[in-house]
């Protein structure tokens, strides 16, 4: 790369200075920025105009460094006169954690990082490792930065997450300032429509015809309840009620304080039950009306179809499995080997197919989906939404 600069006859000028960056041959600029600890201008060029975005293949990246006041391109020998690569010890202000910090020049790729390890310094065990970069446009924060900045992240998700409210919390709050002849739920099946009114005194349903208008009457032993408990076990009395009966959510305007009754029933089914994905589907559409933004995590449950171990809800994946079942041995049908990773960092999926001495014998990334064996039950890996991949029960 060139510096070209501005003369009487042809002027320059460029964001920095009255100057060009002319990149070599077959090279374009990629990014420019001034280094915050140095106040050198940064160039990085990219080999190409191909958009490797869009590819598995990483560009070739060539960096530069130049002195803004003598308009200089330095060298990595230059690099001495202006950063300090000696190994730096440094401590927590209560001196209980120590950082060993050292700035490394890569000659390949023309550029500085920082190699970093954060120990306890009572018990000299090592807490975290890591590199970063070390040109940067802001201010760049060290291992011992990032690290209490984590801790701060993590408790005050933490304070968040106590302040939430559990299901019974959820149940009495609700109860308290529930609304007369206010729908709670409405809910339809394939004959009527149904909506859940409060009077004052008990609880009663009343039965509309699809279209809207008001239809006969229920009797009395069926659609007056003195408790909104008596209610929900009349509803579950048909252990298919979920498939039977589905819920409007625009219709349904005091949902909260059957949260409680609703998503431990759910819960039961889900963890007593194997479900299809169709029963998984017709569950969530309850779920989603009765979860209310300020519920804790952890109170709509989710099952591993494997092991029946607890997972982290994730309803895009109703029978994906926990992460030691996950680890277990993957076989084909024919009996081969199976493992699974992303193809690039876009995702995608890639399927090894081993022998039984770990020998890889081929890959495959074709394919959407791959069917394998896990303690003999049926299982589809595939590519998971924000990567990584997520392994069902068939």
């Amino acid at each position: 790369m060139k510096i070209l600069k501005s003369t009487f006859f042809r002027p320059r000028k460029c964001p920095y200075g009255n100057f060009e960056l002319s990149p070599d041959k077959g090279w374009a600029v990629l990014q420019t920025f001034i280094d915050f600890e140095s106040g050198l201008l940064v160039v990085s060029t990219v080999k190409g105009k191909e958009d490797h975005s869009k590819s598995n293949g990483q560009p070739e990246v060539k960096q530069y460094l130049i002195n803004l006041q003598s308009l200089q391109i330095l060298s990595s020998d230059d690099y001495l006169e202006y950063f300090d690569y000696g190994l730096k010890e440094s401590y927590s202000p209560d001196g209980k954690l120590r950082l060993i910090s050292q700035r490394i020049h890569d000659k390949l790729r023309n550029n500085d990082f920082f190699a970093e390890k954060l120990y306890d310094t009572k018990m000299g065990l090592l807490i975290s490792s890591g590199e970063s970069l070390a040109f940067t446009a802001d201010r760049r924060e060290n291992l011992l930065e990032r690290h209490y900045a984590t801790l701060k992240l993590k408790q005050e998700s933490q304070r968040k997450e106590s302040e939430k409210l559990s299901l019974s919390d959820l149940e009495s709050i609700h109860k308290a300032v529930l609304k007369k002849d206010e729908p709670i739920i409405s809910f339809f099946d394939e004959f009527y429509r149904y909506k859940l009114i409060y009077t004052g005194t008990h609880f009663e349903i009343h039965r509309y015809s699809l279209n809207g208008k008001e239809s006969e009457s229920i009797p009395a032993d069926l659609s007056t309840f003195l408790s909104i408990e008596d209610f929900w076990k009349e509803i579950t009395t048909d252990p298919n009620w979920f498939m039977a009966l589905s819920i409007d959510q625009q219709e349904s305007l005091q949902p909260f304080v059957l949260s409680r009754k609703v998503i431990e029933t759910l819960n039961s089914l889900k963890k007593e039950k194997e479900l299809s994905y169709g029963q998984h589907e017709k569950i969530y559409g309850w779920e989603k009306v009765f979860i209310h933004p300020d519920l804790k995590s952890g109170e709509v449950k989710q099952f591993c179809s494997n092991c029946t171990k607890e997972v982290r809800y994730n309803p895009r994946y109703p029978k994906y499995i926990c992460s030691i079942c996950s680890s277990k041995d993957k076989y084909s049908q024919d009996g081969m080997l199976l493992e699974f990773y992303n193809t690039g960092l876009s995702g995608g999926l890639k399927i090894v197919y081993k022998d039984i001495d770990g020998n890889v014998l081929r890959e495959d990334d074709s394919e959407a989906e791959c069917l394998c064996l896990i303690d003999g039950k049926e299982f589809t890996a595939q590519e998971a939404r924000f990567g990584g991949i997520v392994i069902q029960k068939k």
